[in-house]
């Protein structure tokens, strides 16, 4: 494992960032996923309830608190309840504005705790189970954020490891004198190589990630260790070396950045 680019400052600081998004994204995701399951298991207890409807007497009247509103917003507030004598003898309560006192009516028992309503209770509504698939699309992205993010990490120790494939770049020209929203960029050749699929004199569009580089110093022949390489895309993952320290940065064959260009044009 070579030390020194792990401990560079760039490196460290890039890691960094990579580790406190990972922590980020896990803790949204369990967080999501133990919502939407929690929520899931009410919604599917609440209909999987049985109403039985029954005949009861109304004896009486008083003011009781009960829990009211929609399944999302509900709050507690004083309520009409009705005392009723079931057909077995044994009392009960529902809540009501209109039954008398007296009256003989059929209201419905409910089979999870044997409580009793005037009218069936509503069940989870479209609003509730669009709340449960946000949770769940919100998780699947926090899943391939953080999935990212350690493929990334684990990139970096990769390229730190001896025997990690390498390459030896010619920087031809900056690309860009200003850092845009991935870094600097700049063209190269590759002069030397020990990965086959990007054989010498391959061109590459290298970027330095931006994450605490103002003005990375390079200088040729500049050797990079590669950490990820993915070959559908010929994109590339480098630790880069510089004059004084070590860079993260992503090199991209022509058609890897036709590739990427496509897809952002498709997204505008």
């Amino acid at each position: 494992m070579n030390k020194t680019i792990l401990n560079s400052p760039s490196i460290r600081k890039y890691l960094a960032k990579e580790r406190k998004l990972f922590i980020a994204f896990i803790i949204i995701f369990i967080g999501c996923v133990s919502f939407a399951t929690v929520i899931s298991l009410d919604h599917i207890r609440t209909l999987s309830i049985r109403y039985e409807p029954i005949e009861v007497t109304a004896t009486a009247e008083f003011q009781g608190s009960q829990i009211v509103g929609t399944r999302i917003n509900r709050h507690f507030e004083e309520v009409r309840m009705v005392k009723v004598d079931l057909p077995d003898g044994s009392q009960g309560q529902v809540r009501s504005n209109d039954i008398k006192i007296g009256e003989q009516i059929t209201v419905l028992k409910s089979s999870n705790n044997g409580q009793l309503f005037e009218e069936k209770p509503a069940g989870p509504g479209v609003i509730e189970w669009i709340i449960v698939m946000g949770c769940i699309i919100i998780a699947i992205l926090m899943y391939l954020f953080f999935t990212v993010s350690w493929e990334r990490i684990r990139a970096v120790k990769k390229a730190a490891k001896r025997e990690a494939p390498m390459f030896e770049l010619n920087i031809l020209k900056e690309k860009d004198k200003l850092l845009n929203s991935n870094g600097q960029t700049y063209q190269a050749i590759v002069q030397a190589s020990t990965l086959e699929k990007v054989p010498i004199g391959s061109q590459l569009e290298l970027v330095i990630d931006a994450s605490g580089v103002i003005s990375p110093k390079l200088q040729n022949p500049v050797h990079a260790r590669i950490g990820q390489f993915k070959s559908n895309e010929y994109s590339i993952m480098l630790a880069i070396k510089g004059v004084d320290e070590w860079y993260i940065g992503y090199g991209l064959t022509p058609a890897a950045k036709a590739k990427q260009l496509k897809l952002s044009n498709s997204s505008q």
